[in-house]
């Protein structure tokens, strides 16, 4: 029986050899990363017959394997893996697997892999050249950062940490660095530890430390090696109060290595602030890993080879009329660049994870469309339209004479049905979500779920009214588990005295609701299962309302949710976030609007224009 050894500053100088054969360029594979984190994953190694085995716990993926490193015997180690795996009651996982190392696992497993792409993990891979100068309008905003910086510390320089004088100095940094942010998470405070740990190893483990110095100290410091001609950067931190500090450390790292072709920044984790900075360096390769789970061969499997997962679909519905708005609010600008919400709906989705929108919109908006959006973002992701119209009825039905309003939500999403071939969240191209809902439901649609398990992102209510004229909001139940028990349509929610009310009689009457009561905003992340549970529902839908209301009746999605829950068909589960709506309804929201997006442009959450 193999035992599995912890990762330990003693042990990991034996273990540095093995990284040397096959890299395939991501940080994983190499010693700096695997020696910085070896405390936040829990990482434990075995070497069979010269190859490196590695398990270490990967949060929501519990304790995976990476594919073994070495000129070895590739056949004992993965039946070490294996044995472990059993003996330790663990699915046999394998993590952060690159694209180069899957003809390995495919060798030994063909028929009994699944494989999802984890985009949190992908390592982000930058032209080096282009840091070195940070020329061109791309990189316009680093190159006057890095001015600032030396025009406001003219005598500052980059150093080569390869004196005890200039590592003390270092370390004195990293404290400074460490007074200066108090409250740092478990993630980030393991970061520091990493980043103190590698100076100190610098040479065993092959790493190279660069510092800026300036006014007689060091206030930037940047951790890596090199692999051939990727260089990888671990660490890279700088005083806060040093502006232009971290860009001009990143040129001063990469300068330090003028035979790099490549720089390998690692990946964002996750983190939807880290994501839009590495974004902005324009990387030009994202390194995909994916994540692979062997079945037992006992297991049948419907299909021969591996059982790829599909990535999430955004689908963004944009076919309503705009009645209260008075116009089409959809391609309406919000900012002096002519973005529109779509822009940054899409920008966000793109952040999360999101590869493919669908764009749900009437076939005579198109033009439109594609001129004030769809041209812009198609370069950034794959795009498709679409089409709501009236026409689209199940056999048998037909239009109402005089009818004009389209049927409605679930309508509108099985109008997209042929363009929905995985699991998807739906959305309204009118709402500012803000990018932490769409990360949560990216990464809910990414985990394993049943075909009946859903998620809504929940909004509190006080967070998503209008200050002129009431709004349409799903109001919701939630029971002990987090999942939604109820939701209910109110069509007409207002301010009214400093709360909330709604009517359902044309303002006859009003009924108060709480601020602090959830509601949904159609943001759900749904099952394919849903497109046929919506088409099967529609013809009874259409019998029941079409002789009490013909032009008005709307299939809407979240009260065919309700319906379907009530019957314990799915469950939903509520992802809250305390973010604030944005939107326009009605037209004196746009300047409201125009001043968040002006805000939040000033706080850094968005450069200045999209898509430059």
């Amino acid at each position: 029986m193999i035992e599995y050894e912890r990762i330990t500053g003693e042990t990991v100088s034996a273990l540095k050899p093995f990284f040397q054969l096959y890299a395939c360029g991501i940080c994983d594979n190499t010693v700096g990363a695997v020696y910085q984190w070896r405390d936040i994953y829990v990482s434990y190694y075995a070497i069979v017959k010269d190859m490196l085995c590695i398990r270490a716990g990967y949060g929501a993926y519990g304790e995976c394997y990476t594919v073994p490193l070495g000129s070895g015997d590739l056949s004992a180690a993965f039946e070490a893996n294996e044995e472990d795996a059993k003996r330790r009651g663990i699915p046999l996982r394998y993590c952060v697997v690159p694209r180069c190392m899957m003809p390995l696992l495919e060798a030994r497993y063909a028929g009994r892999m699944e494989v999802e792409s984890i985009r949190d993990w992908a390592d982000y891979v930058y032209d080096a050249e282009a840091f070195r100068t940070f020329s061109g309008k791309a990189y316009h905003g680093q190159k006057n950062h890095v001015n600032r910086f030396y025009r406001e510390h003219p005598d500052a320089e980059a150093v080569l940490v390869s004196d005890e004088e200039t590592e003390r100095a270092c370390l004195g940094f990293l404290d400074r660095f460490r007074a200066a942010h108090p409250e740092l998470s478990p993630l980030e405070q393991n970061e520091w530890n990493g980043a103190r740990d590698l100076l100190l190893h610098r040479e065993a483990l092959g790493q190279t430390a660069v510092a800026l110095r300036a006014g007689g100290e060091i206030v930037a410091m940047a951790i890596g090696e090199s692999k051939d001609d990727m260089l990888f950067e671990h660490v890279e931190k700088a005083m806060p109060d040093a502006a232009g500090a971290y860009p001009a450390m990143a040129q001063a790292f990469v300068r330090a290595f003028p035979a790099a072709k490549y720089l390998n920044r690692e990946d964002d984790g996750g983190d939807p602030g880290l994501r839009y900075s590495k974004m902005n360096y324009k990387p030009a390769e994202l390194k995909e890993k994916f994540l692979v789970t062997i079945r037992d061969a006992s297991e049948s499997s419907a299909t021969e080879g591996s059982k790829p997962m599909k990535k999430p679909i955004l689908l963004i519905m944009a076919a309503g009329m705009g009645s209260r708005f008075g116009g089409p609010k959809q391609i309406e600008p919000i900012d002096e660049h002519d973005h529109v919400i779509l822009d940054f709906s899409v920008f966000d989705a793109i952040r999360a994870g999101f590869e493919k929108v669908v764009l749900i919109i009437k076939k005579e908006m198109e033009q439109d469309f594609e001129e004030r959006v769809g041209r812009r973002i198609r370069p950034h992701v794959q795009l498709e339209y679409a089409f709501q119209s009236l026409d689209k009825l199940p056999e048998g039905y037909a239009i109402p004479d005089g009818r004009v309003k389209p049927w409605g939500t679930a309508h509108a999403i099985l109008c997209a049905k042929e363009h929905l071939d995985a699991p998807f969240a739906v959305l309204n191209a009118d709402d500012f979500y803000g990018a932490d809902a769409y990360k949560k439901i990216y990464d809910f649609l990414c985990e394993a779920h049943d075909e009946s398990e859903y998620a809504m992102v929940g909004y509190q209510l006080g967070n998503t009214l209008s200050d002129f004229g009431s709004v349409a909001r799903g109001v919701c139940e939630i029971g002990g588990d987090g999942k939604l028990v109820s939701l209910t349509e109110r069509l007409k929610i207002e301010k009214r005295d400093g709360a909330a009310a709604f009517t359902e009689d044309d303002g006859a009457t009003y009924t108060p609701l709480a601020l602090d009561t959830l509601v949904s905003m159609n943001l759900f992340g749904l099952q394919r299962s849903v497109l046929d549970a919506f088409e099967a529902r529609f013809p009874a839908f259409l019998d029941e309302n079409l002789p009490k209301n013909p032009m008005k009746c709307e299939y809407l999605l979240p009260r065919v949710l309700d319906a379907m829950m009530r019957e314990g068909k799915i469950s939903i589960k509520v992802l809250e976030t305390t973010a604030r709506w944005h939107g326009i309804t009605n037209r004196p929201d746009l300047p409201i609007l125009k001043e968040a997006i002006r805000r939040m442009k000033d706080e850094g959450q968005y450069p200045e224009e999209l898509w430059k």
